[in-house]
């Protein structure tokens, strides 16, 4: 992970542009970080004596002061987005973004199209320090949304069908959840959605709530100084002799003597 905080990020210059059949440059270095994206077309990039054909849905990452060239092809030359920016003491995070050749694939290519986007509009901005604090944190946004590439994960539809009832009951803890109403609120049938929650969280929906309301009463007993019967209602217990033979069967100690514990137990303490 980087960490933004550390860094101030200054936007040198950026652009997209259509090459012209074998435009190019270098051998050469930058003084400031570089990167590229391939949008269209195709073309040579050479680092460390070594040449890469990039097309589509490539780029690559130069740091300040290395030595490379990059060609557009002769017969279908690329058309490129690019960002330079500089930054003090980013050399090891920077090697995040790209492999040992300096490159990268970008799965979402209108991403570039759009961050080139926002930073034309801060040019509206002219000269100004909400200018500057712009480009930094667009720059911060942009290299956020690449790293996020790395980390997306197309999950199965029963995973994303789980975690939204999931949600649902950690959002409504405090109402009386019952497991037929869910069903029905995401129009399954009650068996097939207790099957799919439980292959998916390893418990069943009833088991899922229940916990889950335990947990939320004992964080109220930690964090305030409701009674019992404050507790039960606030985590859709309407029946506190109900809530209490639940909570007994999960911690250990009826609500009560949970109360009294944790009291003493703070008083240890603060």
């Amino acid at each position: 992970m980087i960490d933004f905080n550390k860094y101030n990020f200054v936007v040198e210059h950026y652009g997209v542009e259509q090459c012209s059949p074998n435009h190019s440059f270098g051998l050469g270095v930058k003084t400031s970080y570089l990167i590229v994206f391939i949008l269209e077309g195709t073309g040579i990039f050479e680092v460390n004596n070594q040449a890469h054909q990039l097309n589509r849905n490539d780029s690559f990452l130069v740091p300040p002061h290395k030595i490379h060239k990059y060609t557009a092809d002769k017969d279908d030359p690329w058309k490129y987005a690019w960002i330079s920016f500089s930054v003090d003491d980013f050399e090891d995070d920077f090697a995040q973004l790209h492999n040992v050749d300096f490159l990268r694939k970008v799965k979402n290519i209108s991403m570039i199209e759009r961050h080139v986007s926002r930073l034309r509009r801060n040019e509206n901005f002219e000269k100004s320090k909400y200018k500057t604090v712009r480009e930094d944190s667009l720059v911060k946004l942009f290299i956020s949304e690449m790293l996020s590439e790395d980390h997306a994960i197309v999950l199965p539809q029963k995973i994303v069908n789980a975690d939204k009832i999931k949600e649902y009951i950690e959002n409504n803890y405090f109402m009386e959840l019952i497991v037929d109403e869910i069903a029905e609120r995401f129009n399954y049938n009650r068996s097939y959605m207790c099957r799919l929650f439980k292959s998916v969280h390893g418990k069943s929906p009833k088991d899922f709530i229940i916990d889950y309301k335990i947990q939320m009463a004992c964080k109220l007993f930690l964090e305030s100084d409701l009674s019992v019967d404050n507790v039960s209602n606030s985590v859709g217990y309407k029946d506190s002799f109900n809530f209490s033979k639940m909570f007994k069967k999960r911690i250990g100690l009826p609500p009560q003597e949970y109360k009294k514990y944790i009291e003493k137990t703070l008083k240890q303490y603060f």
